[in-house]
């Protein structure tokens, strides 16, 4: 158990390390924030589409509780998603963000500093099972989620199992559109807590203006190696 927690939380730091840029951001003060010096999240709520999160009753609560673990004298700074029940089975998520996270029991956003840019995850529900997705699908429902606002809706690709998470498969789906004159990408990662449970997964979203989407998607998967507890 010890060994694999180390493994984790190596590829966890490995990736942030090498695929992190330096990004420029203001100073300010964030009691919210799981990290002493935060970074401003520069309107992406107010200036893109966020779409709500599920109505159903949930199983993880997003608010993130900090904690800290040790590897070989270093010391990891994760956070905590707890459930919402102690039903058997049921768990905390840890998780490593590459930037300073947020929540609240539905959601949690990670503030991006740059303009635009805001990632997140929560839990949601298909109107299929996951390995039934398919462009239509997605279209009517990613419809519902965006609302008003958006125009030239546009799939750029459907990939299964881009990463597993702790061995679980997924599929994400990358999509361009505009919002009130500006220029989306935006990629949504979706796996399953339990197999063939379309009512319960879990989506990790980042969205971006498509000139820094690249190295930012990249970033954020690479810090989903360091989920655990899923």
């Amino acid at each position: 158990m010890i060994t694999e927690m180390k493994a984790v939380c190596s590829i966890a730091l490995l990736g942030l390390v090498l695929l992190q840029q330096p990004l420029r951001a203001e100073d300010t003060a964030s009691s919210k924030s799981m990290r002493p010096s935060a970074l401003q999240f520069r309107g992406a709520n107010a200036t893109l589409p966020v779409a709500p999160s599920s109505d159903t009753a949930a199983t993880v609560d997003f608010t993130p509780v900090p904690k800290e673990t040790k590897l070989e004298g270093a010391t990891i700074h994760l956070v905590q998603f707890r459930p919402t029940s102690a039903a058997p089975g049921t768990r905390s998520l840890e998780y490593q963000p590459p930037w300073p996270i947020a929540g609240t029991p539905d959601k949690a956003t990670m503030r991006i500093p740059l303009r635009d840019a805001v990632a997140s995850m929560q839990r949601v529900t298909l109107p299929v099972a996951l390995d039934a997705i398919d462009e239509g699908v997605f279209k009517q429902w990613m419809g519902k989620r965006l609302g008003d606002g958006v125009d030239a809706f546009k799939i750029e690709n459907i990939a299964k199992n881009p990463v597993k998470l702790n061995g679980k498969p997924t599929v994400e789906v990358t999509m361009t559109y505009g919002y009130f004159g500006r220029n989306v990408r935006h990629s949504i990662l979706l796996c399953e807590r339990h197999e063939g449970d379309k009512r319960d997964l879990i989506s990790f979203e980042i969205q971006s203006a498509p000139a820094d989407f690249q190295q930012l998607h990249r970033t954020f998967q690479s810090s989903l190696y360091s989920l655990s507890g899923f």
